[in-house]
């Protein structure tokens, strides 16, 4: 097995075992990851970096995206469901920034994307 083969199961194990709370912190990661490989890209200036620069930014839309669909907008308890709404504004907000970035290939809005998904992730941390 190659490392990269021995890697990629070890993720997928990680993923398969882990409980929400840990899945939300591993997303929130990913997403962090996301806008450092798509600013390295952009600094670095290798030949395909317009790609990984879609690519990372595509990538970190799209766990957004997994994330606000899973909030619980209609819970029953109406703190659940505030928490939820604003959870989804700052999701959004986070979206439309990664939406900027690759439009104009522009690594600067996900300066803002990584403060909030640090703060989220530090709160989530804190929290477990």
């Amino acid at each position: 097995m190659t490392a990269v083969a021995a890697l990629a199961s070890y993720a997928q194990a990680s993923a398969s075992t882990a409980g929400p709370g840990e899945i939300v912190r591993m997303a929130y990661e990913r997403v962090i990851t996301a806008c450092n490989r798509a600013q390295q890209a952009e600094a670095d200036l290798p030949s395909d970096w317009m790609q990984i620069f879609h690519d990372e930014t595509l990538r970190g839309q799209a766990i957004l995206v997994e994330l606000t669909a899973g909030l619980a907008v209609d819970h029953a308890d109406p703190a659940v469901v505030d928490l939820a709404e604003h959870l989804g504004e700052l999701y959004r907000f986070c979206i439309d920034q990664f939406i900027d970035a690759n439009v104009y290939k522009d690594p600067e809005p996900l300066d803002d994307v990584r403060m909030v998904i640090h703060g989220l992730r530090d709160a989530w941390v804190r929290r477990a």
